[in-house]
Order: C-alpha cells, then sequence, then structure tokens
C-alpha cells in the first residue's frame, strides 16, 4: 500500500502544479501513516501471546491469546483517512480545472467518448484505488 501511496502522492502533486507545500503536506501524511503502521505491527508482534489450537477440530496454527485491536483500527482508519484525503484533493482539483460546479456537468465530462483526458485518467484510477 505505500508504494502505491508514493505513486498517488506524486500523482496528486503534479495535478497541483508541483507546489512544495502540497508535496510537504502529502509526505507528511505519508511518513505519518507509515510509521504508525510499522509501530503497531512491531508493538503487536511482541506483546501477542499465542496458544495452541486444540486438537478437535484438526486444524493447524494458534490462536491470538491478545483480544485488544486498539492499535490495529487506528492504524487502519489512518489509512482510510489518508485514502479519503488523497480521493478529495483529486476530484477537487479535476473539478477546478474542468470548471465545474455541479455533479452532473463533472459526470458528462468525465465520460466523453473517443479521446483520452489525463485528468480523467487520474480521477478514474483514484476512484478505483479508494474503491478497492
Amino acid at each position: 500500500m505505500t508504494f502505491v501511496n508514493m505513486v498517488l502522492v506524486m500523482r496528486i502533486n503534479a495535478l497541483y502544479g508541483n507546489r512544495r507545500t502540497i508535496l510537504i503536506i502529502l509526505v507528511s501524511f505519508l511518513t505519518a501513516e507509515f510509521s504508525f503502521e510499522i509501530f503497531a505491527a512491531f508493538y503487536e508482534n511482541h506483546t501477542t501471546k499465542f496458544v495452541a489450537k486444540p486438537s478437535f477440530p484438526p486444524t493447524l496454527g494458534c490462536y491470538s491469546a491478545r483480544k485488544r485491536v486498539l492499535l490495529s483500527v487506528i492504524a487502519w482508519s489512518l489509512n482510510i483517512m489518508i485514502s479519503s484525503a488523497f480521493y478529495v484533493m483529486t476530484v477537487i482539483q479535476v473539478m477546478r480545472s474542468f470548471n465545474i460546479r455541479d455533479w452532473a456537468t463533472f459526470k458528462q465530462r468525465l465520460t466523453f467518448r473517443g479521446t483520452t483526458n489525463m485528468l480523467g485518467i487520474f480521477f478514474r484510477d483514484g476512484s478505483i484505488f479508494y474503491a478497492i
């Protein structure tokens, strides 16, 4: 996910005209997210105890004896918030560049046939990434 987010940071920065302030904000969001995910993963790995599964039904592996999931929830929440911010920034810039004031015009401009529009591709790819 982090590699995809780095590509999105470069694309969003390009949409905003390679502004240094936008790049600093996006990179700081990305760094904060990645740092917390690494911290949560290592912390959970070192503090979780595993217990053997019962022999019936015959399955392989262990159960996690840890019931707290707060760090995982926070890490996923950060991921969703940053993905949402990237998506909203893309939509705003696409609407600004097309001088679009309402959703009907926005939809009409993005559904034209026979031509390729770079902003339309950015919007489509961002929508697919956000949906996944």
